[in-house]
């Protein structure tokens, strides 16, 4: 990217806390990590009611016919292994992006991979259905890669655009504290064209600020798959993280890329 269009990027994400690339992931790369996602084992989270009964997540294979719960999730260590991720998690762009959004030198801390499914009768918190902000690092940027088409129905992004900025959120709702709140206690505080809701064809890459208000709305139809990139300025922060580590180098350009920045992969070579 030239540094004008790293300007643009930059710019909007201040304003309104999120871009959407106009390039798509390429198709096959796109069906690789689909096939990969419906073969792989993950862990189907455990809904509210789950919590309450004291069910814990379960771990099994993705099958679209029967679906089990409302969110599987890879585990990192297996995502970061994968070739295709690989190429992306070396994508210079997308680290060019996080750089000047940070402000320094970024470090990727999360890679995350995860089926978002229809189901339940109302927002689930744990399935991350109600909005919420995040307090993850100090100054981060997220970046979220549709796997498969995302449309009204099966369960889009959603942000408030302009609430990451400082004073953003109306002090009422901080006063809540760190909580997940409905569309109804949001919507007294934003007009309705702050309400962005992402729908979008496979291969769309979002960027964006997720100290703003956000959340997943939840599917009534299909399956979703996204794929998510963190860059923060430093690991200091309150989420805790799993122990993860590149096992393998698919690629001699991705050895040489992490050999080049291995600031930026701290957190998966140690």
């Amino acid at each position: 990217m030239s540094e004008e269009e790293l300007a643009r990027v930059n710019g909007r994400l201040r304003d309104r806390g999120y871009y959407v690339f106009e390039k798509r992931l390429p198709n096959d790369l796109i069906q690789r990590l689909v096939d990969f996602a419906l073969t792989q084992k993950c862990a189907v989270r455990p809904t509210d009611a789950d919590a309450k009964r004291g069910i814990g997540p379960r771990v099994t294979v993705y099958d679209r016919a029967n679906p089990a719960g409302l969110i599987y999730d890879f585990d990192q260590e297996d995502i970061v292994n994968n070739p295709d991720v690989q190429s992306l998690m070396a994508d210079p762009s997308i680290f060019a992006v996080a750089q000047v959004y940070v402000g320094g030198a970024p470090v990727l801390d999360e890679v995350n991979m995860w089926w978002s499914v229809a189901g339940g009768t109302k927002p689930d918190s744990a399935a991350a259905q109600l909005y919420h902000f995040d307090m993850d690092r100090i100054r981060w940027l997220k970046f979220f890669i549709n796997l498969t088409e995302v449309t009204s129905d099966s369960g889009p992004h959603c942000f408030v655009a302009g609430s990451q900025r400082t004073g953003g959120i109306p002090r009422r709702l901080l006063q809540e504290g760190y909580v997940r709140l409905t569309d109804e206690e949001v919507r007294k505080d934003y007009p309705s064209d702050k309400f962005v809701e992402f729908t979008a064809l496979a291969g769309t890459v979002l960027a964006e600020d997720t100290r703003g208000l956000h959340k997943g709305k939840p599917p009534t139809r299909g399956d979703r798959l996204m794929l998510e990139f963190e860059y923060s300025v430093s690991m200091f922060g309150a989420t805790p993280l799993q122990k993860s580590k590149l096992r393998v180098f698919h690629s001699k350009s991705f050895e040489s890329w992490v050999a080049d920045y291995r600031s930026v992969f701290q957190r998966w070579l140690s």
